[in-house]
């Protein structure tokens, strides 16, 4: 149809879509900042950030289908058949949630129609016009990277950032938006264009643009941030030894040494990386008090990692609790804590219980345990410091009857003593008891009391049947790892569908909350894995209709590359810049997720998969 128009319409009409783009793109960081206060402070169901990329997946599919050509129409109308076929499916048929599926099946669309639609931007253009949607596409770009950097230094200027960690021990922030995930697949989509408008040519703006990008991918905390601040320090050798390239070799190799000096202390210096040391230490400290219950001491290895961890400074879970079901029925509440972690400093006269209150049954009066204390003073290496002076065991015995199923219930620690006489409340402490469950309950100390975080253990089934038995997977400890424990939302999945998985890998097992499978007590609603998810929700057939357009452009790009250069392809600065950033792009969806399901990343994933395929073609690189 755009064919069909006058030479004057066509120009007008792509200035309108060229403006509507770029306006949209650099409109970002504040939809995001509205998606924040719209899901944080108004509890909405649909975000701001929802409803406007909804409308506007809507305007791109609908030009795509009127104004594009003959092909592009046809692989638009192709790229609609898994959300199509997902939602008769499982709405119209299996009459599963409207408003969930269509929710969930909006963001996953917006990747792929994401790239075609700046695929579509670039065809059937001059190549001056080519040229200046390249450049006009990369400084709306930048521009939309400097206002979300901006906002981030100031909410950590001010103190005000939204923390990406509910763990004491775990630092980073993500500014004033919702998701430090979500903040860090943008920076990953979208890492090599300061270094790329660098390297075309350096200007106030554009440096205060690599700085601030840099300043806030240091501060999120992520793993993420770890490989995209080791990316970011390469650019800058890239751009210091451009500059110095007519410097004498003296010169050069102080530069060199220098940056590296430099490189080794800010990746020293990265929250990411303390957060990996923390938590390797912490997940060593979880483990060895799992052994401790029957122990009158602490072992030197325990005292070893509780100095090294206070908890007033790094908020290190000092305090735990675990209730199990024994094999009588009856519930086991067990755990330890250090009394001064409580206000306590004569532990020894205090008198503590545990407090149940049934939540979903308020005219039920709150019950009350005695708790058994066990004091052991630390006798191996008696110190000062107040979380070592004294380890106290917890156990208590809860009668069956207590718990009805699928009832909430909210925990208190009640302390007395001659020096205090104070309940704790168990923040989100609600527990939906089932026949068999096994809970861990982590509580970190904040200014208003014990602040608990859920641990959710698999259960082993007593039943003898092997018929009744799941299958059993495991994944190695290291992948769980690299994974940040996603690998359990997996595993779960997998082990409620074993007889099924060959249906679901050929055309999908639809939204996964529709299968009400659940990690510990909550339903799973997202694997967190991208590529792996879109596998499981799509089948085969629907991740190679979806991911298609995306592989075609990056194989296209690539061996238009090598057409020309070879292998040396990979020694240009910018399509090394490029490459890194899809590489990381596709790395983080397979191991992180929060990319291509995304639909804030995907915007940026389909631009940054066009530079390349433009760039390529030797578009916007001359100029």
């Amino acid at each position: 149809m755009l064919q069909r128009l006058t030479l004057s319409d066509q120009n007008k009409f792509r200035k309108i879509i060229d403006r509507t783009t770029l306006v949209f793109i650099v409109s970002q960081p504040f939809v995001n900042l509205l998606t924040s206060v719209s899901v944080r402070l108004l509890a909405s169901p649909v975000s701001i950030g929802m409803l406007v990329r909804a409308v506007y997946l809507v305007f791109i599919v609908g030009v795509l289908i009127l104004f594009g050509s003959r092909r592009l129409k046809i692989i638009t109308l192709v790229t609609t058949l898994p959300f199509l076929f997902r939602f008769v499916l499982d709405v119209l048929v299996r009459h599963e949630s409207f408003f969930e599926n269509v929710k969930y099946l909006t963001k996953a669309a917006f990747f792929p129609f994401c790239v075609l639609w700046f695929y579509f931007l670039f065809r059937n253009r001059k190549p001056d016009s080519r040229h200046k949607l390249f450049d006009q596409l990369l400084e709306s770009i930048n521009i939309t990277i400097l206002i979300t950097s901006i906002v981030i230094l100031i909410s950590a200027i001010t103190g005000t950032g939204i923390e990406n960690y509910s763990e004491g021990y775990r630092e980073g922030i993500s500014g004033w938006f919702l998701s430090g995930n979500e903040v860090a697949s943008f920076y990953a989509s979208t890492l090599a264009i300061p270094i790329i408008l660098l390297l075309k040519k350096i200007t106030v703006m554009r440096i205060i643009a690599f700085a601030s990008q840099a300043l806030a991918v240091f501060l999120l905390g992520t793993k993420t941030s770890i490989v995209m601040t080791v990316l970011i320090l390469t650019y800058l050798h890239i751009i210091v030894f451009r500059l110095a390239k007519n410097s004498r070799i003296s010169t050069k190799a102080v530069l060199a040494v220098g940056l590296f000096l430099f490189s080794v202390f800010v990746l020293y210096s990265l929250p990411a990386t303390n957060n990996i040391v923390r938590q390797i230490r912490h997940n060593r400290l979880m483990s060895e008090i799992n052994k401790l219950e029957s122990q009158e001491a602490i072992p030197s290895f325990l005292q070893k990692e509780i100095k090294n961890t206070p908890a007033d400074d790094t908020g290190t879970a000092l305090y735990s609790i675990h209730l199990s079901q024994q094999n009588t029925g009856d519930y086991r509440l067990s755990g330890y804590f250090y009394p001064q972690y409580l206000d306590l400093t004569t532990p020894k006269q205090a008198e503590m219980a545990l407090v149940i209150r049934d939540r979903t049954n308020h005219s039920v009066e709150s019950i009350g345990y005695t708790i058994k204390n066990t004091f052991n003073a630390n006798i191996n290496n008696p110190r000062s410091d107040k979380y070592n002076a004294y380890y106290a065991g917890i156990s208590a015995i809860i009668p069956s009857e207590q718990f009805e199923l699928n009832h909430q219930y909210k925990f208190y620690v009640k302390v007395k003593s001659s020096e205090i006489n104070r309940t704790y409340e168990i923040d989100e402490s609600r527990i939906f008891v089932t026949n068999n469950f096994d809970k861990g309950l982590k509580l970190i100390k904040n200014d208003a009391g014990i602040n608990v975080e859920f641990m959710p253990a698999r259960v082993k089934s007593d039943n003898k049947n092997t018929e009744n038995k799941k299958a059993q997977i495991k994944l190695p400890k290291w992948l769980g790892f690299l994974l940040s424990n996603r690998d359990g939302r997996l595993i779960g999945f997998l082990e409620e569908h074993p007889a099924s998985m060959g249906e679901t890998l050929i055309f999908g097992a639809g939204y996964l909350a529709n299968s009400d499978v659940k990690y510990g007590s909550r339903i799973i609603y997202s694997l967190e894995l991208d590529i792996i998810e879109s596998i499981i929700v799509f089948g085969i057939i629907g991740f190679i209709v979806i991911f298609l357009p995306f592989l075609y452009l990056l194989i296209r790009g690539l061996r238009n590359l090598y057409a020309v250069h070879r292998f040396s392809f990979l020694c240009n600065p910018y399509m090394f810049s490029v490459l890194s950033s899809i590489g990381l792009i596709m790395v983080c969806g397979f191991f992180v997720g929060h990319m291509f399901l995304s639909p804030s990343a995907a915007l940026f994933i389909g631009a940054t998969i066009n530079i390349l395929f433009a760039m390529s073609k030797n578009i916007g690189l001359n100029r």
